[in-house]
């Protein structure tokens, strides 16, 4: 399937994306549900991924030399525009919801599994998952 240009209705993402895998599945009025893939797109002025970045966790001398090289990494991402090189997860799309199971994100230098609700009718998110710093 050619690139196609999108925007997500969860509005923090802009995709030049081609969304591969199968049809998603629904039951008569039932939610969309099913595997679904997206490859090379920008999450752009995201504000809970750029804290996220700067300030994974404190940083403790415990770590050791590899927390610091680590954070020295993510120091140098630029949080205004991430561009990742692929999605997936099994998802549920309902109206007025969006919920995402065993996710996975990846970009060059950062990466992320997560499971929960991306946005339901109250416009709340409910994720939990794993932040991987320095994937480069």
């Amino acid at each position: 399937m050619p690139a196609r240009r999108w925007v997500c209705s969860i509005s923090i993402v802009e995709c030049a994306a081609a969304i591969c895998g199968p049809r998603l599945d629904r039951t008569g009025g039932g939610p969309f549900t099913g595997p679904i893939r997206v490859r090379d797109f920008e999450i752009v002025d995201e504000p809970k991924l750029a804290r996220l970045v700067s300030d994974p966790a404190p940083l403790q001398s415990e770590r050791g030399q590899a927390w610091v090289a680590v954070a020295e990494q993510l120091s140098k991402v630029n949080v205004k525009r991430v561009r990742f090189i692929n999605a997936r997860a099994m998802i549920e799309k309902g109206e007025g919801s969006f919920i995402a199971r065993d996710g996975v994100l990846t970009s060059s230098q950062i990466g992320f599994t997560f499971d929960g609700t991306v946005y339901d009718a109250a416009n709340r998110m409910d994720l939990k998952g794993t932040f991987m710093p320095g994937l480069a």
